[in-house]
Order: structure tokens, then sequence, then C-alpha cells
């Protein structure tokens, strides 16, 4: 073994002989152009050359792999008729990883759009900018591009810290009106999706929200609330029946997973937004006229109805939390619904009862 001053004098003679090589294979590079600038400078000066040149290669490169990536996944495609053989299992691990490649493209196409809108809801607060950022989001919606469930995530959280920096009660009331509107106004493929992003942002940021902004967040469920009422008004039927396009049974799925979630997962919602949805559902219901005579006295009335307020009969039942097993047995006992209502005869002899067992006051 060397003594320790060999070794160390072995170590040196290796870094000069690397150092080099390195000068013979890049002899007129330098040191980097931009090292120890600042970002002014890095971005006041024009790129190189040397850095366009490898940003075109990538690029190349880029296009190159996406199209090598159809074409070998429309050949995956085609099914062997025999038994698969470990080389058809290969390709169709090569084909999962090729999916995950051509989803990551078409998160970088999305994207942009998703980040020059939140930063207009979220930079400039004043009104104009959002009412700007909100019309470019609806036309955005309403087009035929298909968004993922990542899309919506993206959005709701810009439009999340879009409430979050709204002040003053007028202009919180009439944002929150208008980011309830987008519901109504997206194609029916969309909806639920849309609701399903607001729900979960929702759900992971509720903690966050402080003393002083909950109130407009509250307003802001509310509106939510009201805008998937009035969808399940307008497009629920019953199950079996147009089970495609059954928009409606879609926004209760969602209302029955995220904020009236029971048994496994429902710890992981807040208690707050949980006991806020059920104490404004039957004034929801009432507000977007579902509970009026004439919808409750038809058939496809009650069973609308039975299935609105089936996500409370599960909270009273199996919910393991007991205030939210009171909440929703208070909400379900409301005179407001059907069946709840109380005798004016009953109500006027129980008066009179109290009258007559109770002390009349001192007598002249």
């Amino acid at each position: 073994m060397l003594p320790p001053s060999s070794q160390y004098q072995r170590k040196r003679e290796k870094q000069a002989a690397l150092a080099s090589a390195k000068e013979l294979i890049w002899p007129n590079l330098g040191p980097h152009p931009h090292a120890g600038a600042t970002l002014e400078s890095k971005l006041a000066r024009p790129p190189s050359g040397r850095t366009m040149n490898l940003f075109f290669l990538r690029l190349r490169k880029t296009i190159a792999g996406t199209f090598f990536c159809v074409a070998f996944w429309k050949k995956s495609l085609e099914e062997p008729t025999e038994k698969r053989t470990p080389q058809w299992r290969t390709i169709y691990g090569i084909r999962s990883w090729l999916r995950n490649w051509l989803q990551m493209v078409y998160s970088l196409l999305v994207f942009p759009f998703v980040k020059i809108v939140n930063n207009q809801l979220t930079s400039k607060p004043d009104k104009p900018t959002r009412d700007r950022a909100l019309l470019s989001l609806q036309t955005y919606l309403s087009s035929a591009r298909a968004l993922t469930p990542l899309d919506f995530l993206k959005l709701h959280s810009g439009l999340f810290y879009c409430m979050w920096m709204c002040d003053r009660p007028l202009p919180q009331q009439a944002l929150a009106s208008s980011l309830a509107s987008l519901v109504l106004s997206l194609p029916k493929n969309k909806i639920v999706g849309f609701y399903r992003g607001f729900w979960e942002i929702m759900k992971k940021e509720w903690e966050r929200i402080d003393v002083l902004r909950m109130e407009k967040f509250l307003l802001l469920v509310r509106r939510y609330v009201a805008a998937g009422l009035e969808v399940v008004r307008d497009n629920w039927t019953e199950e079996g029946e147009g089970e495609e396009e059954n928009v409606g049974e879609g926004v209760l799925r969602v209302v029955e997973e995220i904020p009236c979630r029971v048994g496994e997962g429902e710890m992981r919602v807040p208690n707050g937004m949980k006991f806020h949805v059920v104490d404004i559902w039957v004034d929801e219901l009432e507000r977007v006229g579902m509970l009026e005579e004439g919808v409750v006295g038809t058939e496809e009335g009650k069973a609308k109805l039975e299935r609105v307020l089936r996500p409370l009969r599960k909270m009273q039942k199996d919910s393991m939390n007991k205030i939210v097993r009171n909440k929703a047995k208070d909400a379900l006992a409301d005179e407001r619904l059907p069946g709840n209502e109380k005798d004016a005869n009953s109500d006027k002899d129980e008066d009179e009862d109290e009258t007559e067992n109770g002390w009349g006051g001192i007598e002249d």
C-alpha cells in the first residue's frame, strides 16, 4: 500500500491529466458565458449560437421522438392472434411508457395557456384584468379541446388564489357568482371534470384559509353547490336511462365522493367544509326551485329529490363523526322538505295547551 503522500500525489496527477484531456476536446470554449451574471443580464443579452444550436437539436429530437411514439403506438395496437409471447409483453410495456410520453407532450401544449390565465387571475387582482381572464377561460373551456383531470386542477388552483386576493364584499360576491357560472357554460362532457377539480382543490386548501378570508370561500362553496344543483335539475335522469349523457348523476357522485364522503377516506375531508355543505343543502334546493309543489308533485320530481337527498341520508347513517350525523339529521328534518310540514291545527292546539297550563300573569 502506498503511503498517504504518494496517494495524494497520484490523485493530483490524475486530476491534471483529466484537465488536459478536457482542454484537448474543448479547447476554445472557455468559461460559461453566463457564469457569475445576474438574472437581468442573462435576460438582456441575446442567446449565443451554441445555445440556439442545442435548442434546435433538442427540438428536432423531441419532434422525431413524438412521431416515433405515434408510429409505434399504432403498431402496438395490432393484437397478435396467437398467445402473447415475451416479446409482445415487452412491446406492451414500452407502449405504456409511450402513453406517458404522449401525455407529457400534450401537457406541454396545454400548460402555457393555463399558466397565462392563472397569472392574469393572481398577479393583478383588479376587476378588468379578472374579467378578461375569465372571458378567455370561458372561451377556452367551451372549445372542443379535451382536458385531463390535471388540467382542471391547474385551472382551479389559479381560480382559488384569484378568490384569495379579491377584497371588499361586492367584488367578492360578483367573482364568486362568475366562477360558479363557468359550470353552467361548459359543454356536458367537461362539467363533471371541472366540478371535481373545484372540490379537490377546496379539500386540499381548506385548512389553509384564515378566518379573515373564510366568509368569501363559504360564499364560493354556496355558489358552486347551487350551480351543481342546477345541473342536476336540468340534466338528471334515472339510472339506466341515458347513462352516457347523465351529467346530473356524475355531479351527485362527485358530491358523494368529496364533500359528503362517508366511510373510507372520510377523515381526509375537512369537517368545516362538510358542515357548511350540509347546512346550505336544503337552502340551495329551495333556491333552484326543486322544492316547488309543481316539481315535487310529479313522479320525476320525487325521484330526483330523493336522489339529491341521498348524500345527506348516507351521512346521517354511516358517518363516523357524530356532529355530521346530527347535522344531516337536522337538515333532513327541515320543514321545507316534503313530508316534514307541520299541521297548522296541531300548532294552534299546542299554543292553546301552553296558554292553559302556563302562568297567565297577575290577576287584577
